[in-house]
């Protein structure tokens, strides 16, 4: 009986490892990375972040916990610098695509289809002078001073209103390169648009401008009046997709231009 005690102990051993496997928890998934199977876009005011799971897309939202923060004036209840992924909705038989479409269109629905409101409008930076007979104008772009770009010429006090409102059929949108003011002779990217208008042809840049064409719903060969609204703070990352972290570890934050475009009929 004794090879009959031995295989019984062996099949409980065996249970019990798979028992064990069965209600070991797995280790939460870690979001934000960067990985391939996720998108973070701007809606509105607030990051979001899409991840494929498969067999669905989990629809994730950036959220700021408050803390208890010690600053020179005592103790105050402050939103953390570093926010985190905060799950909305899991859905499922839907692309990455669709469900980006999806988040956009129900974000419409509650802010409405009006045109921009230009009562909103933030002051415009001062253009750059104009230089020679140029017709070429730049907008200021997201966090950055008006890079000293030849800028349309504008007159009286009545027009001040067009330096933060364009008007022109959209010919091209993309990434393009600008000078970099702070450091003479380089360069940086940022997304651009540019409008063939009645004084020429406009370059308006921002990172903002992506999301307003999506919102929008804009194609090339529209006409479109574009408004840029005001500055908001958002979370930076790198190029790899990674958070943007100070020498403390914080995330670091970045000023980005939110924009308005509303398509003529």
């Amino acid at each position: 009986m004794s090879w009959m005690n031995k295989l019984w102990k062996g099949a409980c051993a065996a249970a019990d490892v798979v028992c064990a496997l069965a209600t070991t928890p797995s280790p939460p998934v870690v979001v934000g990375r960067g990985s391939a199977n996720e998108v973070q876009v701007m809606i509105g005011e607030l990051p979001h972040l899409f991840r494929d799971e498969g067999d669905s897309v989990v629809h994730f939202v950036a959220a700021f916990e408050k803390r208890l923060t010690s600053t020179r004036f005592g103790h105050k209840l402050l939103p953390s610098v570093a926010p985190h992924w905060e799950a909305v909705e899991t859905i499922s038989g839907r692309t990455i695509s669709d469900a980006v479409s999806d988040a956009v269109r129900a974000h419409e629905a509650t802010q409405g289809c009006a045109a921009p409101l230009k009562t909103s409008v933030a002051p415009a930076d001062t253009p750059a002078s104009t230089a020679g007979n140029t017709r070429q104008a730049v907008a200021t772009p997201d966090g950055q001073a008006p890079r000293g770009e030849p800028a349309s010429r504008r007159s009286g006090g009545a027009r001040q209103h067009s330096l933060h409102v364009y008007h022109g059929k959209a010919v091209w949108w993309g990434e393009d390169d600008f000078p970099d003011r702070k450091r003479p002779g380089k360069t940086y990217r940022s997304f651009a648009l540019r409008l063939d208008g009645p004084s020429g042809q406009q370059i308006l840049q921002g990172e903002g401008l992506k999301d307003a064409i999506t919102d929008a719903g804009c194609r090339l060969g529209d006409m479109v009046e574009v408004t840029r609204l005001r500055k908001v703070k958002v979370p930076a990352f790198t190029t790899s997709g990674e958070p943007k972290r100070d020498e403390h570890g914080n995330q670091v934050l970045w000023e980005k231009w939110l924009w308005s475009i509303s398509r003529a009929h």
